[in-house]
């Protein structure tokens, strides 16, 4: 059963934006990757880095347009979703 909520508690909760864009970026260790961890000692902390600005990657779909299936008639069927496969990371870094 849904719970009852005011306007001003849903109001609260979803008009309140980050209002910059700088997060951090965790890059996880693989478990199997022994020669990584041990560089890095196991500390995870490392490879958490400061991030100011992303570009993840999106999608579209590819179309196939058909012309002489109707009568002058021109249609386009969606036929595969296509990923993008860049994402780009601008991280700060101390010298």
């Amino acid at each position: 059963m849904p719970t009852p909520r005011s306007v001003s508690n849903i109001k609260s909760n979803l008009l309140r934006p980050a209002l910059t864009s700088h997060f951090e970026v965790e890059i996880p260790i693989p478990q199997d990757a022994a020669i990584l961890s041990s560089v890095l000692g196991g500390q995870q902390e490392k490879l958490n880095l400061s991030c100011s600005e992303v570009s993840l990657p999106g999608s579209q779909l590819t179309t196939l347009e058909l012309t002489s299936d109707r009568t002058g008639v021109t249609e386009k069927h969606a036929y595969r979703r296509m990923f993008d496969d860049r994402i780009d990371l601008t991280f700060y870094v101390d010298a």
